[in-house]
């Protein structure tokens, strides 16, 4: 802790006020939230769009969704508060505070042993604070596919599947093997049950590979 780095704040009840700094504060944003490379992604789809070949196959399903930023305004902070429990005050006047205040920094400074007591709080937004996209069970729906279903989809189209009706079954046994058919998840969970659209995607983009 350094004292010249952090103001110090007062923490007041009936009987006396504690002194304490927030040595560290950490935000993490809904993953749904405002896309912080969105220039980036943009100037890099702008390149490949340059550099493509104009082949009629590979435009017919650009399906799969690039990103899943919505702008969701949905937030969770962490901060680190550090209270001084030696410098406690009993009557706590503004210029008591400020001399305490100076003595706790100038204590930091010259590296004095301080007695201190540390708290995480942590400030999380409730459900209607997030925006513009599907909550719970729905949001199931929106899930990417499970990695270990794209490594079949390429065996597959290297053993000549190309039938995506044939592929979905082909997948749906994969998954009844992962779990067993007592423990399949969800009908609606996407990652292991994809929609038709995204094993296309899928079977083009490795057709191209090939």
């Amino acid at each position: 802790i350094h004292g010249t780095q952090h103001k110090v704040l007062w923490e007041t009840s009936e009987d006396y006020a504690t002194p304490y700094i927030i040595s560290s504060t950490k935000r993490y944003n809904c993953h749904h939230g405002f896309d912080r490379n969105a220039a980036a992604k943009r100037k890099h789809n702008e390149a490949k769009e340059n550099q493509k070949v104009d082949h009629l196959y590979i435009t017919d399903y650009v399906i799969i969704q690039d990103t899943k930023k919505f702008n969701c305004p949905a937030k969770a902070i962490m901060k680190e508060v550090v209270y001084f429990t030696d410098f406690k005050l009993i009557n706590s006047s503004n210029y008591r505070k400020k001399q305490q205040s100076k003595e706790i920094k100038y204590s930091l400074l010259q590296k004095k042993d301080v007695v201190i007591s540390r708290k995480i709080i942590v400030e999380i937004d409730c459900l209607n604070d997030h925006k513009n996209h599907p909550l719970g069970k729905i949001e199931l729906l929106s899930q990417k596919i499970d990695p270990r279903l794209s490594v079949k989809i390429s065996e597959y189209i290297k053993d000549g599947v190309s039938n995506v009706r044939e592929m979905r079954r082909l997948l749906n046994i994969t998954v009844n093997e992962m779990f067993g058919r007592k423990n399949l998840p969800s009908r609606t969970n996407r990652r292991f049950y994809p929609r038709t659209d995204i094993i296309r995607s899928h079977m083009v983009k490795e057709r191209l590979k090939q």
